[in-house]
């Protein structure tokens, strides 16, 4: 074969490859919504390790890597298309682990399968090229290790030239060095570099780790001590708790009591353990941990002292489920407690364990892992299940589908509680989705004389597909919604969740007969919204969303029978749930520890798993990087910055609290009653 022969043949070859890997990023990016402009950078990495691979190979081996890199880069496109409309989420390699799982979704994926069957021929046009035409051209690419070893050094250099590039961005690039170096949300890092480009940095980060986060210089550490240092006078009508200093007031106006308050923390001296480390990451934590400001006791601090503790995350439980006329338990659940105004539930990577995780620790998900399931094998003492254990209270966690799903036998037993599922103690009627209201009914004898307890309940009556084929309790919950003026996706979404609606209505039922009702707290985490409702079936419920952010408003419950309705108007979110809790049962914690903040303090900060924010001056957008400002004041100059930083450190130092099992290398006794 001739050398000129050779060279067109190999330049053939890196060009049907490049480009098909182009072409199958744009498809896949016409869903994702691609705005980076570093896509180009990376999409020649893989296209360069295949033709090395051909150079040095022969004969059937040859055919053997060309049949494996296109079908396995077909079949990568096509899932994570059909990942991305089911979970509007992409998977990560680590995520491939618990794949078998899906099975349980099998009737959705034919769904899905059947409607988008325009773009999988489009992402297969690739594969179906190489078999018709390309494949039998192999034999014209010559063969000599020499080529392999110069696409190999090539490689290489292109890679080191990527990371210095990446490492000497400017200031207004900052963005995609985050991505790049810090953290790695797939569908945000698909968006700036393409998917192989994303699965790449997954896969360094992954294999090196993240480089210590370059900390901005800060003033001199707060100095916090648990000794009182502020005082302030609140006005009570009994001994009896109360919500409201106006309401004391109209009782009893003259009586009033004295209230210390405090800094909400506990006693770990992290100046001093910070001189005791050897690790500069876990130096570096202490440093962080010991900069920032904690929360204070209010006039909220122990209102529920004592209280029952019932928590449930409510699969996708979203504000337009709740109605006055057809679901007044949740609409004078979500109306007359703690109303929190202005409450957001982003989703998370790993979507209803991601927000049991957030629910559960008060903390940000890591991306690509499963942080719920390593922070059970980690030390946890802030952890909602071992915090009530320590303080006393009987722990129990209940769910209402297969005990082994996302590995919730191992996870959450050793979060604290005795839990049980469909399979293991949870004897509900097997169908899909099951019946909230049969899981209330089948357990609550098992804790009502148990006092004080805890208990933990994760609903799966709301989960998605919505048809009344499809969702059992769409079907038998179908009469409330007919004569409304829904598409049948959006009306069974509705009928779905009545089921939550009479699993409350019992709830309250079994409290009240039992006579404990004024002395239990019941909240409601929804664990994501319902994402995989159509666009039109999510704005028939809601409207149009004038922005991206407006879609993840839902709504919550903080409610116990013997409370006045108490509204919250600043922004709040699932991180702020814990923390709101301990504040209200009096219990001690260390707020610098967590993310999220009680929602009775000053300060709001609302974080998305995309790292946009909404704080109580305003809300940025990561992906364009504006701000609009949500109050008449003015805005100080390098305040979105700061927030930036603040939202960075944050991501990083919840990941490495679960990297590094944080909580184990602090003083044991300081997290004991």
């Amino acid at each position: 074969m001739s050398l000129n022969k050779t060279w067109k043949s190999s330049l053939m070859w890196f060009t049907f490859l490049i480009g098909s890997l182009l072409f199958q990023e744009f498809i896949l990016g016409s869903f994702l919504g691609y705005g980076g402009k570093y896509l180009f950078i990376f999409v020649g990495i893989f296209p360069l390790i295949a033709m090395g691979l051909l150079f040095v190979s022969t004969g059937p081996w040859r055919r053997r890597i060309a049949d494996i890199y296109f079908v396995g880069t077909s079949f990568l496109f096509i899932s994570q298309l059909l990942y991305y409309q089911f979970f509007t989420n992409l998977y990560s390699f680590h995520m491939l682990k618990k794949v078998g799982q899906m099975k349980d979704y099998s009737a959705q994926i034919s769904e899905h399968l059947l409607n988008n069957m325009g773009p999988i021929f489009l992402l297969s046009l690739p594969l179906l090229l190489y078999l018709f035409l390309f494949r039998k051209k192999l034999c014209d690419l010559s063969h000599g290790k020499h080529f392999g070893i110069i696409l190999a050094g090539f490689t290489l250099i292109l890679v080191l030239a990527i990371h210095l590039t990446m490492g000497d961005l400017p200031s207004s690039e900052q963005r995609a060095r985050d991505l790049y170096f810090y953290s790695n949300p797939l569908v945000e890092s698909s968006r700036e570099f393409g998917l192989m480009g994303a699965l790449t940095i997954d896969l360094k980060q992954k294999a090196f780790g993240e480089p210590l986060l370059e900390m901005p210089i800060k003033d001199e550490p707060v100095e916090v001590v648990p000794e009182p240092d502020l005082r302030e006078i609140v006005e009570v009508n009994s001994p009896e708790p109360v919500l409201s200093k106006e309401e004391a007031a109209k009782d009893n106006p003259q009586q009033q009591i004295e209230k210390i308050t405090q800094a909400q923390i506990l006693e770990l001296d992290f100046a001093e353990l910070k001189k005791e480390r050897s690790s500069e990451t876990l130096a570096l934590m202490d440093e962080y941990f010991l900069s920032l400001e904690p929360t204070y006791t209010n006039e909220y601090t122990g209102l529920f002292k004592g209280y029952n503790l019932i928590f449930i995350t409510a699969e996708s439980f979203w504000w337009p489920a709740v109605d006055p006329q057809r679901t007044p338990t949740l609409y004078r659940m979500v109306n007359e407690g703690i109303h929190l105004e202005n409450f957001y539930n982003p989703i998370w990577t790993v979507s209803t364990y991601d927000g049991e995780y957030v629910g559960l620790t008060g903390m940000l998900p890591k991306d690509g892992i499963w942080s719920l399931y390593k922070a059970a094998f980690n030390s946890s003492p802030q952890s909602l299940g071992w915090r009530m254990k320590t303080q006393g209270y009987s722990c129990y966690a209940y769910h209402n589908h297969t005990y082994t799903y996302y590995d919730r036998n191992e996870s959450h037993a050793n979060l604290g509680y005795d839990y049980k599922g469909l399979g293991s103690g949870v004897e509900v009627e097997m169908q899909w989705p099951e019946s909230d209201l049969e899981m209330m009914e089948v357990t609550m004898e098992e804790y009502l004389d148990k006092e004080p307890f805890h208990v933990y309940y994760l609903t799966v009556s709301g989960h998605g597909g919505y048809s009344y084929s499809g969702n059992a309790m769409a079907e038998k919950n179908k009469a409330y919604v007919e004569g409304l003026s829904l598409s049948e996706e959006a009306a069974s979404y509705l009928a779905a969740n009545m089921e939550l609606e009479h699993a409350l209505s019992y709830l309250l039922e079994k409290l009240e007969e039992k006579g404990i009702a004024q002395r239990t707290l019941i909240v409601l985490n929804p664990d994501h919204i319902p994402y995989s409702l159509s666009e039109g079936a999510l704005e028939e419920l809601a409207g149009e969303f004038s922005r991206e952010v407006d879609r993840y408003r839902s709504s919550a419950i903080l409610y116990t029978t013997a409370m006045e309705k108490k509204t919250i108007k600043k922004p709040t979110s699932s991180l702020d749930l814990l923390p709101t809790i301990y504040n209200l049962l009096g219990l001690s914690y260390d707020s610098r520890l967590l993310v999220g903040q009680d929602v009775f303090s000053d300060n709001a900060l609302v974080i998305f798993y995309n790292r946009s924010w909404i704080s109580e001056k305003g809300y940025y957008d990561s992906r364009s990087g504006d701000f609009e400002a949500l109050t008449g004041e003015l805005i100080p100059q390098g305040y979105v910055e700061s927030i930036n930083q603040k939202v960075r450190e944050k991501f990083y130092f919840s990941g490495l609290i679960l990297e590094e099992d944080y909580y184990a290398q602090l003083p044991e006794k300081a997290f004991l009653p």
